[in-house]
């Protein structure tokens, strides 16, 4: 009896002459594949009414102390259900599980090593679908630096005084000597944002640019916006940003632009700022006045429901002009309909103080 094997054809869209780039990932059903703290994103998929899992490992002296745990998901085809156990329950599923339910957009599921259901060792994690289903998963927890991608958004949550840590780094090509935007929005609670230098290292940090963003006030109060000047950020090897809470629970995102437009996610409210009054301090010239935005809209969602995309001024300044436009991705396939539809949303604004 030989071996089964398994051919593959990839074919690349578009033009004769363009590239395209590709990963592929093979793994039996019944592999439990490892998480690493803070490594880079994992991708995985799902068949309908199935199930995928993956692992972490948690000592006894990391659980010692009081720690938030995060698991990062981001659906690439269809809304997975994510489920968590701790051991011995080596597969939570839908009705046999501590933390999860279903994901939506990019969704986060955190818990503490002091609730009751944690049990340090192994943490499992299944993901299930009742369509198939494409997703990528991240794992955090403790003091582990996560770098930030390029209007990407990090969601995270942090108890009193506990800190999460971030990095940037920004190449010379992508300065082009204009502010570098970074956003950090309090769902739940309220957090302090301090901007570091690098070349301290260690825990000896001290704050460049230092802000608090609390969701218990008015809806500008949720957002710490500063714009980092060029020059500031050209003569640092690497940004960290140190997030601590300031209430008993605290949720929150961040998200830096550098080049990229921002991505949004469905159905959610996302609150922006520019030109606010920290940090540049100079014209309108010198100020970064304009964010462009891209989200990914299914076809049968843009074609059936339509698109809506709302828009509130905040604070003093105005929103000057604001412009949509809608692209289409033709699928690989032999027939002419969209595979999806990316909106990209661009707006300007003016005076200097003031979030607009």
């Amino acid at each position: 009896h030989g071996v089964p094997v398994l051919y593959l054809l990839v074919e690349a869209g578009g033009e004769e002459d363009e590239a395209a780039a590709f990963s592929l990932v093979a793994r039996s059903e019944d592999t439990v594949k490892v998480l690493r703290n803070g490594d880079s994103e994992v991708t995985g998929a799902v068949e309908e009414y199935m199930y995928d899992r993956y692992r972490f490992f948690i000592s006894q002296v990391e659980a010692a102390q009081p720690m938030d745990i995060s698991v990062k998901v981001r659906p690439l085809q269809s809304n997975p259900w994510m489920f968590i156990s701790c051991q011995p329950n080596n597969h939570p599923t839908k009705g046999n599980h501590d933390w999860g339910g279903l994901m939506k957009d990019t969704d986060v599921v955190s818990f503490s090593t002091t609730d009751p259901g944690f049990r340090a060792g192994w943490v499992y994690v299944s993901f299930y679908s009742e369509q198939p289903a494409a997703y990528a998963v991240t794992v955090r927890w403790g003091n582990v630096t996560a770098t930030l991608e390029d209007g990407k958004e990090e969601k995270g949550s942090v108890m009193l005084n506990d800190v999460r840590r971030y990095a940037l780094e920004v190449t010379d090509a992508q300065l082009e000597d204009h502010p570098i935007a970074v956003r950090v929005e309090a769902l739940v609670g309220a957090v302090s944002l301090c901007v570091a230098d690098d070349d301290l290292g260690g825990d000896g940090y001290q704050c460049l640019y230092d802000l608090e963003a609390d969701s218990n006030g008015d809806a500008q109060d949720a957002l710490a916006a500063l714009d980092l000047p060029a020059v500031v950020v050209s003569r640092l090897d690497r940004l960290l940003f140190f997030i601590r809470g300031v209430q008993t629970t605290n949720d929150f995102t961040i998200r830096a632009f550098v080049s990229q437009p921002a991505s949004l996610d469905m159905d959610r409210l996302a609150l922006d700022a520019l030109g606010p009054r920290c940090c540049v301090d100079g014209p309108d010239f010198s100020q970064l006045l304009h964010r462009q935005y891209m989200i990914f809209v299914p076809p049968t969602e843009a074609m059936q429901e339509g698109l809506v995309l709302t828009m509130e001024a905040l604070g003093d300044g105005d929103l000057v002009e604001a412009a949509a436009e809608m692209f289409l991705l033709r699928g690989q396939t032999s027939s002419e309909d969209s595979d999806g539809t990316l909106a990209s949303v661009s707006a300007k604004g003016h005076a200097l103080d003031g979030h607009r």
